[in-house]
């Protein structure tokens, strides 16, 4: 059962991975914004995400990206800051760093100490609507965040492959 409930989460977070965040085409204008959300997920979650892209030169940008979701019993807010370097028109690599914070809604005094990560990884646009990524999260403090925003999920180094479809 424990099996299948990972195998199931995977999925969905792959799936909505694809639906939260927007392709990353280097935008023709020097600064760009690209927001989403969707509101009363199943259970009352709400999720919503922008992504401010500033075009520095054609081959390197610096985007500023930052997630909210809320969950049965935490809030919780992701924001990431990835410089990226174009290699060719369509393959980049990307590093930088994030912060989350996590609100418990339960009633615990206050939030639980924040997550810091760096970023690493490469994507590759397929089409002008389709982005792949390739990445590792890794955590460089000691913090309480779990996986999700939920401390009872201990938050691993991560790893992703993901796809990005804009609409």
């Amino acid at each position: 059962m424990n099996r299948f409930s990972f195998l199931l989460l995977v999925l969905l977070s792959f799936g909505i991975s694809a639906q939260q965040s927007p392709a990353e085409t280097p935008p023709p204008e020097r600064l760009t914004l690209d927001t989403f959300s969707y509101p009363d997920f199943f259970a009352g979650e709400r999720h919503a995400m922008f992504a401010l892209n500033y075009k520095i030169s054609d081959t390197f940008h610096a985007e500023l990206q930052t997630f909210y979701d809320t969950y049965l019993t935490s809030n919780r807010t992701r924001t990431g800051l990835r410089f990226k370097k174009y290699l060719s028109p369509k393959f980049y690599v990307y590093s930088g760093g994030e912060i989350e914070i996590a609100q418990d809604k339960l009633g615990s005094p206050g939030c639980a100490t924040p997550r810091t990560g760096v970023l690493g990884g490469a994507g590759y646009h397929v089409k002008e609507n389709f982005v792949i990524e390739a990445g590792i999260n890794a955590a460089v403090n000691v913090s309480s965040t779990g996986a999700f925003g939920e401390p009872a999920y201990v938050m691993p180094v991560i790893s992703s492959v993901t796809s990005r479809i804009r609409f």
